[in-house]
């Protein structure tokens, strides 16, 4: 269906409320482990699906753990647990 000129596309919202949810799920995987061993977290496509809410809620919640040290994000690559976390798992588990 096409769009005629004065309309516009509705556009999912993310509130806050959304976002800190997701921030707070994810955090709570990291510290369980969830992502360990290969470090990598899934795309932020498909992060979106899994919580429903819009992508910009899901960048919006890496960018606040990614804050806090939990991750670190490259373009292009996708988003990692950060080294010091890896380190420090890969100590625990060795003993």
């Amino acid at each position: 269906m096409a769009l005629s000129s004065g309309e516009q596309r509705a556009r999912p919202r993310c509130d806050m409320e959304d976002f800190e949810a997701v921030a707070a799920e994810l955090s709570q995987r990291i510290s369980a482990g969830t992502f360990f061993p290969e470090g990598r977290l899934p795309t932020e496509r498909d992060l979106a699906v899994e919580f429903k809410v819009p992508r910009s809620g899901v960048r919006k919640a890496l960018a606040a753990i990614e804050r806090e040290g939990l991750i670190a994000r490259s373009v292009g690559r996708g988003t990692f647990l950060s080294r010091s976390l890896r380190h420090y798992e890969l100590l625990c588990t060795r003993f």
